[in-house]
């Protein structure tokens, strides 16, 4: 990177490095490559999240998260 081009400015309150969309359609795609029911993803949610069972009620830098977490479960999976 050469720092003598202006740098855009960093986008205030958004810490999600991906799209919202992509995030949100990797997740779907995780939880279908684990095989987890909606349920099994609800309790999941639920522990990582304080009780809160549902991706609606996440904020969007805590579906990065999710899906950061949904992947270390996919690697735990596979051995």
């Amino acid at each position: 990177g050469d720092s003598s081009f202006p740098q855009p400015p960093a986008p205030k309150n958004n810490l999600i490095p991906i799209p919202f969309d992509e995030c949100y359609a990797a997740i779907q795609s995780n939880v279908r490559q684990l095989g987890w029911s909606m349920e099994r993803l609800k309790g999941f949610l639920s522990e990582k999240f304080d009780g809160r069972s549902r991706m609606a009620e996440l904020f969007d830098e805590e579906l990065f998260v999710l899906l950061y977490w949904l992947r270390l479960e996919r690697v735990d999976a596979q051995g």
